[in-house]
């Protein structure tokens, strides 16, 4: 069996992720090099997608709890059927937030 980076089994399943951020302000979701807020996150998961692959919430060691709640939630709500947290980095991007 392969393992990816953290340790979970491989599988062409999980295709998508999305990085979550944040710091005790707000929340910042990254789908690529642009940060989005919720809402912008949910626009973004519409569509486009195959909703039967799973999403990978990424998430730093010290990324607020509501923030990984909300990009799971989300994901759930466009459509997503399997979606799970994972520690992507021991690093934060918090001090980058605006």
């Amino acid at each position: 069996m392969q393992l990816d980076r953290a340790g979970q089994p491989h599988s062409a399943d999980w295709g998508y992720s999305v990085f979550a951020y944040g710091n005790d302000e707000r929340c910042l979701y990254m789908l690529t090099h642009v940060g989005l807020d919720i809402s912008e996150l949910a626009r973004a998961l519409t569509g486009g997608y195959d909703y039967t692959r799973g999403m990978d919430v990424l998430t730093t060691s010290n990324t607020p709890r509501r923030c990984v709640k909300e990009a799971k939630r989300i994901a759930y709500k466009v459509g997503f059927k399997k979606v799970r947290v994972r520690l992507e980095a021991d690093t934060s991007n918090t001090a980058r937030l605006p």
